[in-house]
């Protein structure tokens, strides 16, 4: 009996999907190149949204160590900001994110045709 999993959502106004560790695996997987991998394994410790990693990552100065700050930012969209806020980082996200801050400028690619469309993900995977 190989029933197919439910999605995991949270959030009661913006529904937010969970991953499990066999599909973070998948994705961790088809991001093929180590800076792809190393965009992947912030982004999620990070938390942050697709804009925001960009943004911290033209911003290495954001990043003291210990924490990340985001300051408070202008219309990122039409009539939307972002704001300030601090994100404190896991043992591991103090590994990840210098070289996540070295690495090349993430950039957006489609999930169509690599088995990401129903599990809602697109950014960064090849």
């Amino acid at each position: 009996m190989n029933k197919e999993k439910k999605p995991i959502l949270k959030g009661k106004k913006i529904k937010v999907r969970i991953l499990r560790p066999s599909e973070y695996l998948l994705l961790r997987t088809a991001a093929k190149s180590i800076e792809n991998q190393t965009n992947l394994d912030a982004c999620l410790l990070l938390g942050a949204r697709y804009e925001e990693c960009k943004r911290i990552q033209e911003n290495p100065n954001w990043f003291d160590g210990d924490f990340i700050h985001l300051p408070w930012m202008e219309k990122l969209k039409r009539s939307k900001h972002q704001p300030e806020r601090w994100i404190r980082l896991s043992s591991m996200g103090k590994v990840i994110i210098p070289y996540f801050l070295d690495n090349k400028e993430i950039t957006f690619y489609s999930s169509v045709g690599y088995g990401f469309e129903g599990m809602g993900c697109q950014g960064w995977i090849k």
